[in-house]
């Protein structure tokens, strides 16, 4: 028999795994930069890591896929500071943060706001 605890163990047990459980995929690859463009490189916490598209007003994307749809109450995103040579950390000021929960119809949920070297949490309202 499962008692309420043990159950809400087992439902903390999956939530853990389905948020830990995410694809990454990017719509170009920035080749000039050699970004990782990797799940690890996105939650290692570094400046000089990270995640990069070419550049396409309005129609690159970086996007993280999930195995089943799961609660979000915030994102948060820094700036990638790999190779200031051939990349700008301002490159993703004014880009926007959506869900969709059918890969077609994309919901706005906040806008980038670029800050040096600094982490931005975006609130969701959920």
């Amino acid at each position: 028999m499962l008692s309420l605890y043990s159950l809400n163990l087992i439902t903390l047990f999956w939530f853990v795994v389905d948020l830990n459980n995410w694809t990454l995929s990017v719509s170009s690859s920035y080749a000039p930069l050699n970004a990782e463009n990797t799940r690890e490189s996105l939650l290692d916490g570094l400046f000089t890591t990270g995640a990069a598209t070419s550049y396409s007003y309005g129609s690159e994307w970086i996007k993280a896929t999930f195995p089943r749809p799961v609660p979000v109450a915030s994102v948060t995103i820094a700036p990638l500071h790999k190779n200031p040579k051939v990349w700008n950390p301002q490159n993703g000021n004014s880009g926007t943060l959506q869900y969709s929960h059918d890969d077609n119809n994309w919901i706005t949920v906040g806008t980038i706001a670029y800050v040096g070297m600094q982490h931005q949490k975006i609130e969701i309202d959920n």
